[in-house]
């Protein structure tokens, strides 16, 4: 989990807003991937989209390996919107079928003509996104309530640290002992924001 912060901020919709802006734009781990091999070189793209609801903010990504950025082996769909006046929830969703959005954050309108049963919603798996006295976010999910594509593990966690310039992103497995089965054993993967693109 990510170190114990002190998060007495209160969140707003203005909060959302923010988020999302963070997390949306062109990120890459290549600068951790040269300062350490067991890290992979992947580039990150997030778009808004859904720009007309009013139930929070729709964000698509997709990651992909720096060597294959036509491939992306994840497509998320994510939705922030507020619980109280100090969290943000940060719903995570799979597509039906990917491979038709592959390649979409080119787009003007990102997935606008896409249906909201053309989702698959990850159960357990929502980041819960606090605010910090330092004005940065942070966010983790419930402790052992995500178990979608485990990959062979009881249960994943998933602990987020969002920055204007930066997003720390730490994925791991575990077994129903608590025991760690995959994911880096020390830290997260950090994408550093770049202006290609």
């Amino acid at each position: 989990m990510i170190s114990t912060k002190s998060f007495c901020q209160s969140v707003t919709r203005n909060d959302v807003d923010t988020l999302s802006r963070w997390m949306t734009g062109y990120f890459s781990s290549h600068e951790q991937s040269v300062k350490d091999t067991t890290y992979a070189d992947i580039e990150l793209r997030a778009v808004p989209m859904w720009p007309h609801r009013i139930d929070g903010r729709w964000v698509y990504a997709e990651h992909s390996l720096a060597a294959s950025p036509e491939k992306p082996f994840r497509q998320t769909v994510y939705h922030l919107f507020t619980i109280n006046d100090s969290t943000i929830v940060c719903q995570d969703y799979d597509l039906k079928f990917p491979q038709r959005s592959a390649g979409e954050w080119r787009s003007t309108k990102p997935l606008d003509d896409l249906r909201y049963d053309s989702l698959i919603i990850r159960q357990g798996c929502a980041l819960m996104v606090r605010k910090s006295t330092d004005g940065f976010y942070y966010g983790s999910t419930p402790d052992r309530q995500c178990a979608y594509n485990a990959n062979g593990a009881a249960y994943t966690t998933f602990d987020a640290r969002f920055y204007p310039d930066k997003l720390l992103m730490w994925e791991r497995g575990w077994d129903m002992f608590g025991k760690q089965l995959w994911g880096p054993p020390a830290a997260g993967c950090v994408f550093i924001r770049s202006l290609k693109d």
